[in-house]
């Protein structure tokens, strides 16, 4: 009786410990179904420590395709230039490092992938978070419009002038690229390099990039919303330790001075104002 038991406990035990990893089982996409491309950067400092980053976004139940990780030939916030770790390769052959030409500040994980991808889903990311196995199969199901931005966490503003963090599933008006947000390439035009770089030379837009590009789409249509599931959401991201440790040092940018939201708050107009300029005022 005793041994019956103790094998009771252990396939309890198992049962709640084990199997809830096991059952993460791989997506099974099929030939037709869209590919994605993950798209980010780094800072010198930081590429050392982006081994949990890369297992995560390599290992996704919705398979991606490539992985492209935009280096410029300095980092400017510092002027450090970037050595390439040699466990990279060895670890990451899935990872393409693309060269480019100058460091756009943050939008660099997205501007540059630009002319290396010209069809499919881009999904954006962070360098200092862990995403959970199926981040990119719950965007993709929640991309149920040519129109839609799915992301796992966003901003709502109000007045206009306030922004803060959107609490439940639903429209928001600027993405929070550190936990994903998934992007299609068609929409993105020739006009969007020429927009960031007049945006970035706004000191505060600079450092602005999920402000920058969430402008950009609304402008041009495109509804962004906060999406999740019981499984893959913005409170289970934080509660399982998906924002990693190095993401809170100095560098980063929400230590700047100025806070994120009162950023925001000064670069949404600026932003408007050459989106107008751009577009709507030759109608």
């Amino acid at each position: 009786m005793m041994l019956f038991f103790v094998a009771v406990v252990v396939l309890f035990l198992y049962w709640i410990v084990v199997m809830p990893v096991s059952s993460v089982q791989p997506f099974q996409r099929h030939a037709d179904m869209p590919r994605v491309v993950a798209t980010l950067t780094t800072s010198p400092t930081r590429l050392r420590y982006m081994a949990p980053t890369l297992h995560s976004i390599v290992n996704q139940t919705y398979p991606v395709d490539r992985v492209i990780l935009n280096l410029p030939p300095k980092f400017d916030r510092t002027g450090e230039t970037y050595t390439i770790p040699d466990w990279l390769a060895e670890k990451f052959p899935q990872v393409e490092i693309n060269h480019c030409d100058r460091d756009y500040g943050p939008v660099t994980k997205l501007l540059p992938t630009l002319d290396k991808v010209h069809d499919g889903f881009l999904w954006v990311v962070d360098d200092d978070q862990r995403y959970d196995a199926r981040a990119v199969e719950v965007l993709i199901a929640n991309f149920t419009s040519p129109n839609k931005v799915p992301c796992l966490s966003g901003l709502v503003t109000i007045n206009k002038s306030v922004f803060e963090e959107a609490s439940e599933n639903g429209p928001v008006d600027v993405f929070e690229a550190y936990a994903g947000v998934l992007l299609h390439r068609s929409m993105f035009d020739y006009g969007f390099r020429r927009y960031v770089e007049r945006a970035i030379e706004n000191d505060v837009a600079k450092f602005s990039d999920d402000l920058v590009v969430s402008v950009y789409l609304k402008r041009r249509g495109y509804e962004i919303h906060r999406v999740g599931d019981d499984d893959v959401n913005i409170t289970n991201h934080w509660k399982r330790g998906n924002v990693l440790r190095y993401g809170r040092q100095a560098d980063a940018l929400h230590h700047m001075p100025t806070s994120t939201v009162d950023r925001y708050r000064q670069a949404l107009l600026p932003l408007e104002q050459i989106m107008w300029a751009m577009y709507e005022s030759n109608g």
